[in-house]
This record gives C-alpha cells, sequence and structure tokens, in this order.
C-alpha cells in the first residue's frame, strides 16, 4: 500500500479541488436570478470546457476563461527569445502571469456584469447605490476568477491531470446535454438510428485518438557520455503534439469578441457588431473559416511550446549528444524543426477534421453543428484520460529512483 501513498495523495488533492471548483459553481450570488433557461449547447460547452457556469451568476461565473488567456499570452512571449524574457525567474513571471490573470478577470467579470445586467435585484440592496453593487459584484466574480487560477495551478504540482483536469466534471455532464439540446432537431439524436450513429461515432473517435495520443515521432540520438561506447537513444515527439489545448482555449479565444460586445466601448457599435456576427458565428462560412485559422495557430503555437527544438539543439550540443549526419548547433535545430513542422501538420489536420466538418455540415443540416463540440469534448476526455495515466504512472515510477 506504501508504494502507492503518493498516486493516492495526488488523486486526493485533485479530488478536493474539483469538489471546492463544483461547490464554487453552485454559490449564487446574492441579489441574483438566474436567465432564462439556456438550452443552447454552445454556450452549456463553453461554460464547461472553461469550468464555469452558464445561465447563473455564481463565484466561479468566470471559470478558467481568464487563466486560459493570460496562458497563452505568456507563452507566446516566452516563445520570443528575448533576454529580458528568458532573465525572469519563475517567481517574477508567475507573477506577471497572475498580473495579466488578474487584468482579463477584471473585463470578463464587467461583460458578464453587463449581460446579467437584468438578473440583479438592486432592491435588495437598498443601503448602496447601483454603482456600489455591480462593484462588489465586480470584485466578487474576479476574486472567483483568481481563485480558480490559483487552484490550477495548485492542482498541476499537487494533483493529476494539471491545469486542465478542473473542467473534466462539467465536459463530462455536459455531453449528454449537448446532443439532446444542441440542435433545433432535438430528437434526432434521441431517436434510435441517432443513437446508433452517436454510439459508432463515439467509439471510432475514442480509439482514434487513443492512438494518436499513445503515438510519437523517435529522432535517433547517439550517446557519447554514456558508458556504453555510442549509446543509441531518441528524441520522442508526439503525433498531437499540441495536446487537447486548441480545442479547450479555441473556443475560449473564438468567443471572446462577444463578450467584448458589452463592453461600453463596444456598445452600439454596428461595426463591431458586424464583425462578430459575420467573422465569429459557428452559422456562416466566414466564421467557420476564422475559427479553424484560431485552431491551426493554437494548434501550430503550442506545439511548439511544447517541442522547443532551439533548447532540444542546445541540450544535445551541451551533452555533446548528436543526431546521425546533422551538425550540432543549428543544423540540429534546423532538422528537429523540419521534423516537427511535418507532424504539426498531422495534428492540425486532425483538429480542423473534428472541429469543422461537422460545421461544415451544419449549414446544410443545422443539428450537425453540436457535433463539432461533441467530438472535441471526446478528444479532450481522451487526452485527459491519458494525462492522468501518464501522471500515475510517473507518480508510481519515483520510488524506483533515489537522487544522490
Amino acid at each position: 500500500m506504501k508504494e502507492y501513498s503518493g498516486a493516492i495523495k495526488r488523486f486526493s488533492v485533485t479530488l478536493l479541488i474539483l469538489s471546492i471548483v463544483q461547490l464554487g459553481n453552485h454559490l449564487n450570488l446574492p441579489g441574483t436570478t438566474p436567465q432564462v433557461a439556456n438550452n443552447d449547447g454552445i454556450m452549456n460547452f463553453f461554460a464547461s470546457i472553461s469550468a464555469g457556469k452558464s445561465g447563473e451568476l455564481t463565484l466561479f461565473s468566470l471559470g478558467l476563461s481568464p487563466y486560459m488567456i493570460s496562458f497563452i499570452v505568456w507563452n507566446l512571449f516566452s516563445l520570443l527569445e528575448v533576454d529580458a524574457i528568458k532573465s525572469l525567474s519563475q517567481k517574477q513571471s508567475g507573477l506577471i502571469v497572475r498580473a495579466i490573470t488578474l487584468l482579463f478577470a477584471i473585463l470578463q467579470a464587467w461583460a458578464t456584469l453587463r449581460s446579467f445586467e437584468g438578473n440583479i435585484l438592486y432592491a435588495h440592496f437598498p443601503s448602496f447605490s447601483q454603482s456600489q453593487v455591480d462593484f462588489f459584484f465586480l470584485l466578487l466574480l474576479t476574486s472567483g476568477g483568481m481563485v480558480i487560477a490559483y487552484i490550477a495551478d495548485l492542482n498541476k504540482d499537487k494533483g493529476v491531470g494539471k491545469q486542465m483536469i478542473l473542467i473534466f466534471p462539467g465536459l463530462l455532464a455536459n455531453m449528454p446535454r449537448m446532443l439532446l439540446t444542441g440542435g433545433q432537431d432535438s430528437a434526432l439524436f434521441s431517436s434510435v438510428w441517432g443513437l446508433v450513429f452517436i454510439g459508432g461515432a463515439t467509439v471510432v473517435m475514442v480509439y482514434v485518438t487513443s492512438i494518436l495520443a499513445r503515438s510519437e515521432y523517435r529522432i535517433p540520438v547517439q550517446q557519447t557520455a554514456m558508458t556504453v561506447a555510442f549509446k543509441s537513444s531518441y528524441i520522442p515527439i508526439k503525433v498531437l503534439t499540441s495536446g487537447a489545448f486548441p480545442f479547450m482555449f479555441g473556443i475560449t479565444l473564438f468567443s471572446m469578441p462577444q463578450v467584448m460586445l458589452f463592453l461600453p466601448a463596444f456598445q452600439n457599435n454596428n461595426l463591431m457588431a458586424y464583425i462578430v456576427t459575420t467573422f465569429f458565428s459557428y452559422s456562416t462560412v466566414q466564421g467557420i473559416l476564422t475559427f479553424g485559422l484560431i485552431l491551426g495557430l493554437l494548434g501550430f503555437g503550442f506545439s511548439h511550446m511544447n517541442i522547443r527544438s532551439f533548447d532540444i539543439a542546445k541540450g544535445l550540443r551541451g551533452s555533446g549528444d548528436y543526431i546521425f549526419d546533422v551538425r550540432p548547433g543549428r543544423d540540429t535545430e534546423k532538422y528537429i524543426r523540419q521534423k516537427l513542422n511535418r507532424i504539426i501538420f498531422l495534428n492540425n489536420s486532425f483538429i480542423l477534421l473534428v472541429s469543422l466538418t461537422p460545421l461544415l455540415v451544419g449549414l446544410w443540416y443545422q443539428p450537425a453543428t453540436v457535433l463539432s463540440f461533441y467530438f472535441s469534448s471526446l478528444v479532450m476526455m481522451v487526452y485527459f484520460v491519458h494525462t492522468m495515466h501518464e501522471d500515475i504512472r510517473f507518480v508510481l515510477a519515483k520510488r524506483h529512483y533515489v537522487i544522490f
């Protein structure tokens, strides 16, 4: 039993954190009422992938959205080979990320309040003005967003499944509801043939994603420093180089312009309204292409964040190892980047196939649109399970090694 204590401890931390998130999502802010029942499968999906809750003002209504956006912004900056950024300590970079998260949390909290303006009962606070009540709710929502960001990082260090496991319960609970309420013809997914189609597609998607999540391309490396002369090793590059991040972050980024319409600077702005309804809608060709572009860029960016060819080439040169028939240094970096870009093409092709095909079909047959988000949910679920499995294997394997 002792050999599993590390894994049990990490599981316990994750369960506690997930319980806190679920509790916060059920703590409605005082003096507020729910919006009219929301049967929009897309909006429910957006709420589920951000660990938030649609239709109600709760302590954790913002979910992980501010954290996700700050994560993207900071990692994009960190990809730049700027000495000022590279010289920052872990504590300094952490403070910068927190500041970016706070900024986006305030903006999203304000936009959220504006969208719920008709659901706030100001008469319940007779001693305070409307501005004071709004400020109070702004503080609560922002604080909730920062708490979510903190416990997400806490789970990365102490739990399993890293930060994004926080969206696991909401994603799992939303998947059946998504099929039943996400399309205008919900009977499609409640009929016998509809269930047969969904069941078969689910099995195929889970099987394919499981294979891709475990698959990797290996670049052979000659290790000159090993006691066994010229021992061979390899650089592993996962086929799903970007993981499930494009699915999670893509929806968040694509939805941000719609949130911005609630900000005072963009209200009653006809040009902004036209841009959002045309280029940030799942029901237009332009919007679907924009969504695909965002997913492609995220797939490319996260792949290079996960596999940093410069750092790998630098590490090989420092240790004296090399890739056969490739000069150390810049040539090695270029070689790794070329291999990585080819795998990124496969990675992005899979992401776009899963996400865009149902959306394009949905232009002619609307109920198919929700399948894009259902299949995306399946990919994320499988990837989360794979990540948790890898974390547990790592924890169990640590007991076989001694640092001296």
